[in-house]
Parts: C-alpha cells; structure tokens; sequence
C-alpha cells in the first residue's frame, strides 16, 4: 500500500511540474505578446531621430512668439464685424479708463408688493 502511495507522489510531481512548466511559458509568452501590441499601438521606433525643426521644443517657441505677436499688436479679428485685436497693454488701459468713466448705478427700492384685491 505504501508503493502505491509512493508512486502516486512522484507521478503528483511529475504532473504538477508539467503544469507548472507550461504555465510559466504560457504567462511569459503573454507577457512579450502585450509588450509587443504596446509598442505597436504606442508607435514608438527606437530608429527614429528626430529632425531639425521638428522637435516638441522648437514647436512650444514657435507656438510662444507667436502668442507674443498677438498679444503686443494690432489686428482684425472679424473686419466686416468690426472686432480688432489690440495690444494686451492698451486693452487694459482702454477697459481701467471706461470703468472710471461709468456712471455709479443708483439703487432703487423694492417695490412695495401690495395684495390685489
């Protein structure tokens, strides 16, 4: 009784490392399979360098002066509209001296809510 008990075990572990084997392949191989379709989807190239002029730098300055210009000249937003672009300066200039200028708004009384007959 012992012997069949005895062999029992070793073809226990046999099998189990058969399982085990299979599923440390099987995980690793879904591992690499994931990474693989990440670097697809991503579109990342380790080949590729990046051109002159192209670089995400070069592209923040080019997008910061131009945000410079618009914002320290004058300029036609909608012309048959008749919005302009003014200078950040003078817009500010223009919008202290017409809030100086306005007349202060005089309070008025509630009205008195008198039941209707």
């Amino acid at each position: 009784m012992s012997v069949s008990v005895e062999g029992s075990t070793v073809q226990d572990r046999r099998a189990w490392s058969r399982i085990t084997l299979i599923g440390v392949i099987l995980s690793l191989s879904l591992f690499v399979v994931l990474v693989g379709i990440l670097f697809w989807f991503t579109g990342v190239n380790f080949r590729e360098s990046p051109s002159e002029g192209n670089t995400p730098e070069q592209k923040l300055r080019e997008l910061q002066a131009a945000d410079r210009t618009s914002l320290s000249s004058y300029g036609w937003i909608d012309r048959p509209k008749g919005v302009v672009r003014l200078p950040i300066d003078r817009a500010m200039t223009l919008l202290v001296e017409e809030t100086n200028t306005e007349e202060p708004v005089k309070s008025v009384p509630p009205q008195e809510q008198n039941p209707q007959p």
